[in-house]
């Protein structure tokens, strides 16, 4: 049997388990099982599209200014499907220790020394950008983009429309221009 949940560890699952997933994981550091047990006992449902996240406006407006210089926003395909992700690398894994909690993803070392941050999933990036959007400079026509994106994909499995495509198109023109985003 598992370690007991305290009182403030179910207060963070039902505040943030709706708003990022599985991504609470991280936060709590707390098995993908044992959350998973429960979020079924406490009958947690996810947002599809996320609600906000509640951060100081400082502290959004500084995580905003590391995805613009650090970052990348994108949609990438995976098993033939679309996936939207946003990404930060950075030498310090303190800093992306601190978006990780405020935010959710993975992080991951990389052979070079570097890190990279991942957050990954229509749900959870839907949040983030919806959060981080009117923050960003370089990046906000990405982010607006995929925000577009999340919207359109809410609920459906089918195909990719002509429009979710045209998105995609747009968004990966943005981000074959290294730096130059509109």
């Amino acid at each position: 049997m598992g370690e007991l949940w305290t009182q403030e560890e179910i207060g963070t699952l039902s505040t943030l388990y709706p708003k990022i997933g599985m991504g609470v994981c991280q936060v709590l550091h707390r098995s993908r099982s044992g959350i998973q047990v429960k979020v079924k006992r406490l009958k947690l449902k996810i947002d599809r599209l996320g609600r906000e996240i509640e951060i100081p406006e400082t502290e959004i407006s500084y995580m905003a200014g590391i995805l613009d210089g650090e970052g990348w926003i994108s949609l990438e395909k995976s098993k033939g499907r679309l996936t939207p992700l946003i990404g930060v690398s950075n030498n310090s894994l303190i800093l992306l220790t601190y978006l990780k909690e405020r935010l959710g993803g993975q992080i991951y070392h990389r052979q070079d020394g570097t890190f990279n941050l991942k957050i990954v999933s229509i749900p959870q990036t839907y949040a983030v950008l919806k959060l981080l959007e009117p923050y960003l400079i370089v990046k906000r026509g990405q982010a607006q983009l995929v925000i577009q994106w999340c919207e359109s994909r809410r609920g459906t499995t089918s195909k990719y429309t002509a429009k979710e495509l045209e998105i995609r198109d747009k968004v990966k023109e943005i981000t074959s221009r290294r730096g130059r985003s509109e």
